[in-house]
């Protein structure tokens, strides 16, 4: 849209300002908008402090982890990530058993808390990570974070998510829930 008229360049909600009677309506400039907007707001998000915005986000995640897994003690959480797409996989130590939490497109901000936590990192060659295994134990959060030139999640392999879970559980069996049961309903019995 062009516009007319005096008024902030950006609004700040993520809604576009209604147009005045004179304006004209043409694709490119509310797509331009668009882009300002974008850039506008993820110029907010970028912090000066990695590790100050970083926890807060982490925190989230330890969240969502809780959220999914109910009781968050002994939940391991492991994720598979780059450009364009996540793979998480949330598990819980439940007595003998490891049982395994899936959840529906939607039903979590999961997916997005990480990609907020991946893009924190410099876009340089090999500086974001490209698996993240983060366990609570203790009421502690521990993150391991492996690097693109240690594992290159761009190769299908399920065989390093198995290895993952095997060095956090032992030789526990895992436990997943049957298609039918309520997605985030916590451990299937």
């Amino acid at each position: 849209m062009i516009f007319l008229g005096t008024g902030p360049a950006v609004a700040s909600p993520p809604q576009k300002p209604a147009a005045p009677s004179l304006g004209i309506a043409t694709a490119s400039s509310d797509e331009r908008w668009q882009r300002v907007y974008v850039a506008k707001r993820k110029a907010a998000r970028k912090p000066k402090d990695k590790l100050a915005a970083l926890g807060p986000v982490m925190s989230g995640i330890a969240t969502e982890i809780a959220r999914i897994a109910g009781d968050p003690e002994g939940a391991f959480l492991y994720v598979e990530i780059t450009q364009g797409w996540v793979e998480s996989s949330v598990f819980r130590r439940d007595g003998k058993v490891v049982r395994y939490f899936d959840w529906e497109e939607g039903e979590t901000d999961l997916p997005d808390l990480l990609f907020d936590a991946w893009y924190l990192e410099s876009a340089k060659k090999n500086m974001r990570w490209s698996v993240l295994e983060c366990v609570i134990k203790g009421g502690k959060f521990e993150v391991k974070m492996r690097y693109p030139d240690e594992v290159d999640v761009a190769v299908e392999d399920p065989e390093r998510r198995r290895a993952a879970l095997r060095a956090q559980s032992g030789k526990r069996r895992v436990v997943y829930p049957p298609a039918q049961t309520p997605r985030l309903s916590g451990p299937v019995a």
